[in-house]
């Protein structure tokens, strides 16, 4: 059996065990089709409800100046700053203005590469170890220009 075949077993397998769970807020009897949500609610109270009530509000997927894609694309905030900006404080933005979020996010993870993480804030901060490297130093001088 080839690893493609496998990967795609293992795949339909997870899928249908995920498919697999009870519906518990249903009337017995009843199809899927048919079911119907029961509650038992006295008046003036809110029906408990199945769905989250809390919205919170977050960021999956940040890259700083340490990661070579944000960084050579501009990027000069890293990971404290990101970090302090996303709980509310202000920090020096990109373009060299003051910036502060009007509601701190509730989450938010910071998602830097870590293949070569922090070289390009070295080659554009012209580390002199880095600039030893004529390549390097090219790098250096075409991103500061």
């Amino acid at each position: 059996m080839t690893v493609r075949n496998q990967t795609i077993i293992i795949l339909a397998s997870l899928l249908i065990a995920g498919c697999g769970g009870r519906n518990t807020n249903t009337t017995s009897g009843k199809d899927s089709a048919e079911a119907t949500v029961t509650t038992t609610e006295t008046p003036g109270q809110v029906p408990e409800s199945p769905y989250p009530d809390k919205v919170l509000w977050g960021d999956t997927h940040l890259h700083t100046s340490w990661s070579a894609d944000a960084g050579s694309a501009g990027t000069a905030v890293g990971p404290e700053d990101a970090v302090r900006f996303a709980m509310g404080e202000e920090i020096k933005s990109n373009s060299g203005q003051l910036a502060k979020m009007h509601r701190p996010l509730d989450w938010f993870c910071v998602t830097d590469h870590s293949d070569a993480m922090g070289l390009i804030t070295g080659i554009i901060g012209g580390d002199p170890e880095l600039m030893k490297d004529p390549i390097i130093k090219q790098w250096h001088d075409d991103i500061n220009s």
